[in-house]
């Protein structure tokens, strides 16, 4: 799964720009890798091979010494002393070439050169990921760990937390997820207890501490995110009104000691988060729903966030960081390629 910030814009154009850089790095500088990575297997090999000669010119001197000494041991029986001190030397010797020509062996296999990579758009969906997840509340941090137990998805799905939907609600969505099977719309609850609907009022229940009248309807609230998000794509995306279609989704109750029961009336789907990560997984693909469309969809989105978010955020481009991603690829490979000229 891709998580977004919300801070980005030009989601739709950096994908297709850096679509079009990773092309022409490739286009670019392919070919050059190719010929640097030839020498440098023909430098290797010859080196290898010099080294392999030299090696057994090493031994076989080794060995003949060996010889020599150990015939002038036997035959010369009052030198022996003498001839016992230089095997000594001579096997010191020894050991110490072998010691340097297997370090460096090692540190041959060890040592890798492979060039910068190519892969752009791996670089681009990286950068665009949140770097924190600034949580001021519990529920803040129930939000997050449901963003993050979303991780089994494939990169197919493209999540967003906290991205201010309704104006005129004054919320945001808790987590916004664009998969396969749609636009899901997730209203995240930390409310522990058994949890019951009764004519429109939502209760928690304790065992010790009784029964408390809950004041925000969750449903209510997931049903406004829904509407809000349904008008946006009118207005803003005018050639794909059939997006508004597509969203589902409902309330999560994500404490561990939550008990649903006596839920009546309700105005949007609810459960746990393992139920929602089954239907998630179960609900059909919807054709013609691409990368695509759903980056077009959060540029929409976004767009309108920015001008009712009341925090300030630090927009950022996405497809200024794709040129800016290209420019630092093209500059290593640049580099990787004249040094090994």
């Amino acid at each position: 799964m891709r998580i977004i910030e919300k801070c980005w814009i030009d989601l739709y154009e950096g994908y297709r720009t850096g679509q079009a850089r990773e092309t022409r790095l490739a286009t670019e500088w392919g070919r050059a890798i190719q010929v640097t990575q030839r020498r440098r297997d023909r430098v290797t090999t010859a080196s290898r091979t010099r080294m392999q000669r030299i090696t057994a010119l090493i031994v076989l001197a080794f060995l003949a010494i060996c010889i020599a000494l150990e015939a002038g041991f036997y035959y010369l029986p009052a030198r022996r002393p003498e001839f016992l001190m230089y095997l000594c030397m001579l096997a010191t010797a020894g050991s110490l070439i072998i010691a340097v020509y297997m370090f460096r062996r090692g540190s041959e296999t060890v040592r890798t050169d492979t060039p910068p990579p190519m892969s752009l758009m791996a670089s681009w969906w990286k950068a665009l990921r949140p770097r924190r997840y600034p949580v001021r509340t519990r529920g803040d941090r129930a939000e997050v760990e449901f963003l993050k137990s979303l991780a089994f998805l494939d990169d197919r799905h493209i999540a967003v937390w906290g991205l201010l939907t309704s104006a005129r609600v004054t919320s945001d969505t808790d987590v916004l997820l664009l998969g396969p099977g749609g636009i899901w719309v997730f209203e995240v609850k930390y409310w522990s207890g058994k949890i019951s609907r009764q004519d429109g009022v939502w209760y928690t229940e304790h065992r010790l501490g009784g029964r408390r009248i809950q004041e925000k309807s969750p449903d209510q609230q997931w049903l406004d995110q829904k509407e809000e998000i349904a008008k946006t794509i009118r207005m803003r995306l005018p050639s794909k009104p059939w997006l508004a279609d597509l969203i589902k989704g409902g309330v999560v109750f994500s404490h561990e000691g939550a008990e649903l029961g006596g839920i009546s009336g309700h105005k949007a789907a609810y459960g746990k988060p393992g139920s929602w990560h089954k239907r998630i997984r179960e609900t059909a693909p919807v054709p013609g729903f691409g990368i695509e469309d759903k980056l077009q969809l959060l540029d929409a989105l976004i767009r309108y966030a920015n001008l009712h978010e009341k925090e300030a955020l630090q927009i950022r481009s996405a497809r200024e960081e794709a040129e800016r991603l290209y420019e630092d690829a093209a500059a290593a490979l640049r580099k990787y390629v004249s040094e090994r000229l």
